[in-house]
């Protein structure tokens, strides 16, 4: 595991930084970055819509950071602004991305579409396999994921590790889910990523992205050595030790190197 010199300084400061002042700190980072790709103007708009914006009901906003190649819709009070801080405007993902050529993208819990937006930009000859369980959240990816056309591909479902229907609880923020053992908030499929695989008949994946609330360790454990040998690289957030260790045991298995940024994890071969 190699950490950047900006990661050690981070972990360093907000060992011995006061927590209000690591987080004004933290704040100020988002704020000169959300300025450079949103403008002042679209800053303060993306801000105010974390905390509703002075919008009632079901109304979605739409920023355009400079970072997304078309405008993405967000709702207001939700976590939806957040998420876009991280990943269009601080573009946490951008770190140790594969050589190109990236023809195949695989975003497990793709959310809203913000990191799926993000790669068709990053990579304008790839298409993205998306997928995102939460009947909410897979209706705005749809919307986001519209104007990319045919190169973006939305699966309703949860990664897991092999066909299945699960029950998932939605937890308070809209962005997380937790498989319940029965009776959970909504039904959805339980989809591999062999089965992904064969459904696009792909030879190989390029980039795996992988947010999955804790599913790593059933994903990362169960019938992952088909896939994962024909995997480039990946980029994780884990939910815990355990999660960390049982990606970490399949990861190293196959000759991946492990590089650590913030939440997230890269894998590369």
């Amino acid at each position: 595991m190699t950490l950047t010199v900006s990661d050690q300084l981070r972990r360093f400061l907000r060992s011995i930084a006061p927590r209000n002042a690591y987080l004004a700190l933290s704040e100020s980072l988002d704020a000169l970055y959300g300025v450079s790709r949103l403008g002042w103007n679209g800053y303060r708009h993306l801000r105010s819509l974390m905390s509703g914006g002075g919008v009632s009901g079901q109304r979605l906003e739409a920023v355009t950071p400079s970072t997304l190649a078309h405008p993405i819709y967000i709702r207001p009070g939700s976590s939806d602004a957040q998420e876009i801080v991280h990943t269009a405007v601080r573009q946490v993902y951008a770190h140790w991305l594969p050589r190109r050529p990236v023809e195949v993208v695989v975003d497990a819990g793709a959310y809203i579409g913000d990191t799926t937006a993000w790669y068709l930009t990053r990579f304008p000859e790839a298409r993205v396999i998306a997928v995102e369980p939460d009947p909410e959240n897979f209706e705005l990816l749809q919307t986001n994921c519209k104007p990319y056309g045919e190169r973006a591909n939305l699966v309703q479902a949860a990664l897991w590790s092999k066909e299945t229907t699960l029950h998932l609880q939605a937890a308070s923020k809209r962005d997380a889910v937790t498989v319940s053992d029965g009776g959970g908030h909504f039904a959805c499929r339980g989809v591999s990523l062999t089965t992904l695989m064969q459904m696009y008949d792909l030879a190989a994946i390029d980039l795996l992205k992988c947010d999955i609330e804790g599913a790593e360790v059933e994903v990362f454990s169960e019938g992952c050595d088909e896939w994962l040998s024909r995997t480039r690289c990946m980029v994780v957030e884990t939910h815990g030790d355990i999660c960390l260790q049982v990606v970490n045991r399949a990861a190293r298995r196959h000759g991946f190197s492990h590089r650590p940024f913030r939440f997230l994890h890269f894998f590369h071969r």
